[in-house]
């Protein structure tokens, strides 16, 4: 069985993470960084896949008493698909452990609307391994929150001229300008009963596509732990 070589390998992502977090925090506040940490992004992927395929060996060895040598973690764009898929190379499954059959499905991008992540996963690490490493985009984000305004978040330019809001106890002035990166200049003193929240941070967006590479890593590993979790509690 191949569960505790599973949970080493994500104890070593963890600590990946850390590193990569750790870069972002350098990142920044350097603006000369513009891609993080290639390499360890690489060793992520490859060992989020080798924690997949070591698990669906453990199933074709333990739920379908089979023992092969070549098997590859499924991953498809509908039920229907992946239902086909199960049934050619995992004939059984289903009928044999409905719970390990759906702990499979649950991971996969149908399952995963919002933020599909697997396909990506998958694809990225073929790319890694035997291509080249992923390409990065930075971007410097800011955010300004005022409570009872709203929330400005990367606009270009954002003007309040001879405004006011209304509150339970007050009408405040609001007379400035918000830029893109979230400075407030404003010609008048601005109103000290205002409340102002000013965030930046910085995201790497993973190349041909719109996530951001620790969000999408992080994503990556609660998904798969959760599934290993789920999938062990069936074969020990």
């Amino acid at each position: 069985m191949r569960k505790d070589d599973i949970y080493e390998i994500l104890q070593e992502v963890d600590e990946t993470l850390l590193l990569i977090g750790e870069q972002y925090v350098k990142a920044h506040e350097d603006k000369e960084i513009q891609e993080v940490v290639k390499v360890k992004v690489k060793n992520a992927l490859e060992n989020f896949r080798s924690c997949l395929d070591y698990c669906l060996h453990d199933i074709d060895e333990l739920v379908l008493n089979r023992n092969r040598k070549v098997i590859y973690f499924p991953y498809e764009s509908s039920k229907n698909a992946f239902k086909t898929a199960i049934h050619k190379n995992f004939k059984g499954l289903r009928n044999k452990n409905s719970k390990v059959y759906d702990a499979l499905e649950s991971v996969q991008d149908f399952n995963n609307p919002d933020s599909p992540w697997l396909t990506i996963l998958c694809r990225r690490t073929n790319k890694v391994k035997h291509d080249k490493l992923l390409k990065q985009s930075r971007r410097d984000n800011h955010q300004v929150t005022i409570p009872g305004l709203g929330k400005f978040k990367n606009n270009r330019n954002v003007v309040f001229e001879n405004c006011t809001m209304v509150t339970d106890t007050a009408v405040i002035p609001i007379d400035f300008s918000i830029d893109h990166q979230g400075n407030i200049t404003s010609n008048k003193p601005i109103d000290p009963r205002l409340s102002i929240e000013k965030i930046d941070w910085v995201t790497f967006t993973i190349a041909n596509t719109n996530r951001d590479v620790l969000e999408f890593l992080t994503q990556c590993r609660n998904e798969i732990g959760r599934m290993v979790e789920q999938i062990y509690l069936e074969i020990g």
